[in-house]
Order: structure tokens, then C-alpha cells, then sequence
């Protein structure tokens, strides 16, 4: 049961979150043209690196733990 309300704060609630995806990108593509900067020292480009890759390694265990625990939900059909 959707009320007002409850959609005023489920449409600010996803525009905040696309704002902050949308940082999240920029912040990926500012990293990314660091590395391949030649002013860059050899450590900073490994630390941007590494934030890169651990930031998109997180994001598919998410992904894959959501998608077995849709798969094994016991309480899937149960309604409320």
C-alpha cells in the first residue's frame, strides 16, 4: 500500500542514490585518467588501481550473493 508520502521518499531516496552513482563514475574516470598520466608516481597509480578493482570486485559478490539468496529464499511466497 503505497501512500503519498511513501512515494515522495522513494523518489528522493533513488535520486539521491543516482547522484551518488553518478559521483561514484566521475570518480572512476578521474581515477582512471591518473593512471595513464605520466606526472603520476608509480604507488599512486597502484593505489588507484587497486581501489578500482576492489570497488568492482565488491560489487559482483553483492550481485552473486543476492542472486543465490533469491534462488534459495524459503520465505519467497510467503505474504504478509
Amino acid at each position: 500500500m503505497k501512500d503519498r508520502v511513501t512515494k515522495v521518499f522513494t523518489n528522493v531516496g533513488f535520486l539521491a542514490l543516482s547522484l551518488c552513482a553518478i559521483c561514484y563514475v566521475s570518480f572512476f574516470a578521474w581515477g582512471l585518467y591518473g593512471v595513464f598520466s605520466e606526472g603520476m608516481p608509480l604507488m599512486f597509480k597502484g593505489i588507484i588501481i587497486f581501489g578500482i578493482a576492489g570497488g568492482g570486485i565488491l560489487f559482483f559478490v553483492v550481485v552473486r550473493e543476492r542472486l543465490i539468496e533469491r534462488k534459495t529464499d524459503r520465505y519467497k511466497d510467503v505474504e504478509l
